[in-house]
This record gives structure tokens, C-alpha cells and sequence, in this order.
């Protein structure tokens, strides 16, 4: 009797040396395993911008008022007027770019469109490109270099609304702590104006203080996207379009969820040589202290083993040296590496934040090091810089004082950044666009997504971070 069309296909399918003859059957669904919470996109008001840099001014004082006699002179009331200050936050580029072959696009179509699956990837990742340069992002250290970025709200906010959370887990009084820091400056209640940003895993510890529930967590409520439609010089306001975010709230304000706060990795192993170089401010009577963090596309990660050097020479510096870290996600993929933070203390366990460094020099070679001679380091003045310092004393440069390194796994930050477009804004003068670009062969199709933007904070006092406070 002659082979059943079935029997063959199993003969075949068995036969190590003949493939299958049944067809590969894809299902359609594309899976999406990157997942992250990206909310600053829509939680921040956004207002399209016209020029390369967004100017504003502020007014930091009154005119004076005084207690007089009923026909006081000219001299007794002299004339004052208020103060006022002019700042600039200049417009920074994004850019990505995808190659893709004309003959994979013809064919890879179970899961749609190539072109569309991975232009809609691209939109995505610029987007959480954008969130990590909101938080971690440094605009004097990367300012030389081929990829300067914008400040991101780490460093924008003022050092007097850094709440330090002492390494112990979250408690309400740190949330009520953030608030009265702003609350104070601001003169108004804060309310769905404002939001604190946090992770998912310290959202579960601040779920489990709360006793009494119906006093700090509202029913959840909605908020919008804020932007002026892209008409320029129009109000910003909620945008009607926008499906907006559910969330819940403490005291009134929105608690927003971000993927870029948890540690993402670690920074390996860093080392310290003194007792070279000439012309430094070190003290030759201090042991210096220092841990390293890398700033990661994802956010940074939990901080470097503390390392000391002390000073022998008058005018010794200490140089830290490391490989460049391999932190991977959850699939295994190796994250980028964007910038370092530096750390330094006369006390070992008490860094701060102390100079920022670009994860590539203006080269474009990956860094590998910091030479720390006390000086200040200002990319601004000295072209051939790629690392800043943060703050000064005189005309050395010092720890900010209030600003901790990621001591554990668990250690993260907390933000209370505002939404009212007179507080906060980011200038857009482009948003998200595709070009198409000149075909460098016959086979394939290059693609670009842009966007041109920086963020603003108008007032660093209006902003608060909790920082070194742990989730458990």
C-alpha cells in the first residue's frame, strides 16, 4: 500500500537527514521584554521653543518696605527696586538610527511592518534615554564631549532640599521632611501640582507604613500630560488628549513610578595612587576617602568598595583608576555606561557627591579614571575637560555635603519634583521626529529618530530629593 501523505511528513520529520516538511507556523504576538516605567515624559510640562537656548528670568527680591515718619525725606526712604536674574539652559540633541535591509523587510513580516516595529522601538528607547537624562544627567561634565547632555534633576535641585535618609529604610517623616522642604519656599499647598517619583520597590515600603491609610492615600487620581500643543508661546495646560496616568497619593500628592531609581548593577573595583603630580590643594595632613558609581542608560549603580589615599608631597594629587563596568538586564544585555560620580570624604563612610566625570572623553575613548588635584574642574572654562566638580570653597573644589553614594543594594533615591509649567519646564523645540536618509547602498534603508530639547528647572529650591534611604 502506498505512504500516507502523514507517514511521509513523518518520515521526514524523524530523518536526521531531511528537514521537516511542515511549515514554521509564528504566531503574531511580538513579545516585549524591555519594560520600564517612564513616566517623566508626560509627568513633566513640556513647551515648544523657537531658539537653541531657553532663556528666562526671575525675580529674587522686592523692593524694600520700611516703618517711616508721616513726612519722611528722600533719605530716610531711599528708592530700591526689586532684583532680577537671567538663566539659560541650552537646547540638547538626541538622535538614534536604525539600518535595515530591504530584503529582511520583505520577508520578516509575521510580526508587522520591519520599518514600523522598529521605529516604534526606537521612539521608545529615545524615551527612556530622555527619562535617565532627566534624573542622572550632567551638563558640564559631558559638555566637551561628543555627547553633551542637559542636568538632570540630581543636580538641579539645590543642596539645601537634600534630604538625607541615613541609610535607614523609608519612614513618613522623610516623605513629610521632603515636603516642608518645599512647602516652605513654594508658600502654597503642593497638591497634584507636584509628584513624588520613586521606585516600584519603594513604593512597597511606603505602602506598609501606612497605618492609617484614609489619611495619607486618596483614592487614585489621574494626571495629564502638559505641553501647549506645539503651538509656541501658548498657555501650558493638561492636554485633553492625553489618556493620563493613574496613580496614588500621599498627602495630596501623586506618587509616580520610575524604573531608572534602582540600582542597575554595581561599579567594580576602583583603585587609588597619591604622592604623584604637582601643584594640588590636598592636604598633606588628610587621608582621603572615595567610592565610585556609574551612571548607567538605566540608572546608576550600587557604588564601588571605599578606597583611601593619603597625601605625602605638598602638591601630590590622588588619581582613582577602573575598568569600565559590564552591568547587564534582566536578559542579559550589557548596559551602557554614560557617566561616573565621584565621591570624597576626610572620613571614611562620610562621602558626598563630589565631582561628575563623562563616561567618554572628548575623543570619544571610554574613561577609565579621575585625577583629583582639590582644584575646581569647570569644563565651561577649560575646553579639553570632560569632569566637573560640584561645588567649591574659595578656590578649591569640595563635597557637596549632602548628596550619598548607593551604600547598599537597597539604597535609592526619592524625588518631589513640580509640575507647574511657572516652576518646571522642558523646552522643546523639536519633538520626536523620523527622517529617512540617503541610502548608502542599494540593499538597505537608513532611518533617524531626532528630538531637540533640555529641561528647566527655574527654581532649584522648588524641587527635593531624599537620597540614601533604602527600600527594606
Amino acid at each position: 500500500m502506498p505512504a500516507s501523505l502523514e507517514l511521509l511528513r513523518e518520515a521526514y520529520t524523524l530523518s536526521g537527514g531531511a528537514s521537516n516538511l511542515e511549515p514554521k507556523i509564528i504566531d503574531r504576538v511580538l513579545s516585549e521584554l524591555v519594560r520600564k516605567w517612564a513616566p517623566l515624559r508626560r509627568a513633566l510640562p513640556r513647551k515648544t521653543w523657537m531658539t537653541d537656548t531657553y532663556n528666562f528670568n526671575k525675580r529674587t527680591s522686592y523692593p524694600k518696605v520700611q516703618f517711616t515718619t508721616e513726612a519722611p525725606s528722600t533719605t530716610d526712604v531711599a528708592a530700591s527696586n526689586s532684583t532680577f536674574s537671567q538663566v539659560s539652559f541650552p537646547v540638547k540633541h538626541l538622535q538614534g538610527q536604525i539600518d535595515i535591509s530591504t530584503f529582511a523587510a520583505q520577508v520578516a513580516t509575521v510580526n508587522g511592518n520591519l520599518f514600523d516595529l522598529e521605529l516604534a522601538g526606537l521612539a521608545k528607547n529615545m524615551a527612556y534615554f530622555e527619562e535617565q537624562s532627566h534624573l542622572w544627567g550632567s551638563a558640564s561634565a559631558t559638555l566637551n564631549t561628543k555627547r553633551p547632555a542637559w542636568d538632570g534633576l540630581d543636580l538641579l535641585i539645590a543642596t539645601g532640599n537634600k534630604v538625607n535618609g541615613s541609610g535607614t529604610a523609608l519612614t513618613l517623616s522623610l516623605m513629610d521632611n521632603a515636603i516642608d522642604a518645599v512647602k516652605g519656599v513654594a508658600a502654597q499647598e503642593l497638591g497634584t501640582d507636584w509628584f513624588f517619583l520613586m521606585s516600584h520597590k519603594m513604593q512597597s515600603r511606603l505602602n506598609s507604613l501606612f497605618t492609617q491609610q484614609q489619611r495619607f492615600n486618596q483614592n487614585v487620581i489621574t494626571i495629564f500630560a502638559r505641553d501647549d500643543y506645539g503651538n509656541p508661546g501658548d498657555v501650558v495646560g493638561d492636554n485633553a488628549v492625553d489618556a493620563g496616568l493613574e496613580v496614588a497619593t500621599y498627602r495630596g500628592i501623586p506618587i509616580v513610578l520610575s524604573s531608572f531609581l534602582s540600582n542597575n548593577g554595581q561599579m567594580g573595583t576602583i583603585s587609588a595612587t597619591g604622592n604623584t603630580g604637582s601643584g594640588s590643594s590636598l592636604s598633606t595632613s588628610a587621608t582621603y576617602y572615595y567610592v565610585v558609581e556609574a551612571v548607567t542608560r538605566y540608572g546608576p549603580t550600587y557604588a564601588s568598595a571605599e578606597v583611601s589615599q593619603a597625601i605625602s608631597g605638598s602638591g601630590n594629587n590622588v588619581v582613582l583608576s577602573w575598568s569600565t563596568p559590564t552591568p547587564t538586564d534582566a536578559f542579559g544585555n550589557t548596559i551602557d555606561i554614560l557617566e561616573y560620580r565621584i565621591f570624597r570624604s576626610t572620613t571614611s563612610g562620610a562621602e558626598t557627591l563630589y565631582a561628575v566625570t563623562s563616561a567618554f572623553d572628548t575623543s570619544d575613548t571610554a574613561v577609565t579614571g579621575f585625577t583629583d588635584t582639590g582644584l575646581i574642574q569647570n569644563p565651561a572654562v577649560t575646553s579639553t575637560l570632560y569632569a566637573t566638580t560640584v561645588a567649591s570653597s574659595g578656590s578649591n573644589a569640595v563635597s557637596d555635603g549632602v548628596t550619598y553614594p548607593r551604600g547598599s543594594s537597597t539604597t535609592e533615591s526619592i524625588f518631589l519634583v513640580p509640575r507647574d509649567p511657572d516652576l518646571i519646564v522642558v523646552p522643546e523645540v523639536n519633538g520626536y521626529q523620523v527622517q529617512m536618509l540617503a541610502p548608502v547602498n542599494a540593499r538597505t534603508r537608513q532611518f533617524a529618530m531626532t528630538a531637540d530639547m533640555t529641561l528647566a528647572l527655574r527654581a532649584a529650591s522648588y524641587a527635593a530629593e531624599i537620597v540614601n534611604v533604602k527600600t527594606a
